[in-house]
């Protein structure tokens, strides 16, 4: 995790997978389980630029490992609003200002649509839609994220979205979500050290 690229990337994501698969087993064969994650881990890699840069994620992993019926993947995105992160790893996390989405990407197609249709947020069920095969670009934002990149496309990704997700929910204008408070004994490190959010 200190470094940066793909091998960081993908024993982080293979982690990931191990610790589900943990999980699953010691519930029981008949388990099942909810993962929360960010898009560029829970989306399938291969629908992405991800697989031609050597990376995987867990949602792509998943697919593989337990099958595409025994595995769902449900997307998140919005036009704008506001985001709670950090600016680098480490960093004091804050409420930033997500700007509007990039003209073509995903995301500026759904802002389109819930205008047309009058309605804050829609969700969209994948099942083979053949119009969302078109790779647009798709936002990406995390537990860092950096506005400035939005105008040269760096917080974006190449993006399939039917072959990415089975589902996703778009809300056209988000409010940052709050960090639950922790506490922690002195002397112990905190479950979510280093970063905490």
């Amino acid at each position: 995790m200190l470094f940066q690229g793909a091998d960081s990337w993908n024993i982080r994501d293979e982690h990931m997978l191990d610790t589900l698969d943990s999980l699953l087993r010691l519930h029981g064969p008949h388990s099942k389980g909810i993962v929360w994650a960010h898009n560029t881990h829970i989306g399938d890699y291969h629908a992405t630029d991800m697989v031609e840069e050597g990376y995987v994620n867990l949602g792509g992993l998943a697919r593989e490992k337990y099958g595409m019926k025994d595995t769902a993947l449900v997307g998140f995105g919005t036009y704008q609003g506001q985001v709670f992160a950090g600016r680098a790893w480490g960093a004091r996390p804050e409420v930033m200002i997500l700007p509007p989405a990039r003209v073509k990407s995903y995301e500026d197609l759904f802002h389109r649509a819930a205008l047309e249709m009058d309605t804050p947020s829609f969700y969209l069920l994948m099942d083979g839609e053949e119009k969302f095969r078109e790779k647009l670009e798709h936002r990406a934002v995390g537990v860092v994220y950096q506005s400035e990149f939005e105008e040269h496309g760096r917080n974006y990704v190449p993006t399939t979205l039917s072959g990415r997700y089975d589902a996703f929910i778009f809300v056209d204008q988000t409010t940052a979500l709050r960090s639950i408070a922790r506490a922690t004994e002195k002397g112990k490190i905190p479950e979510t050290w280093p970063v905490g959010i």
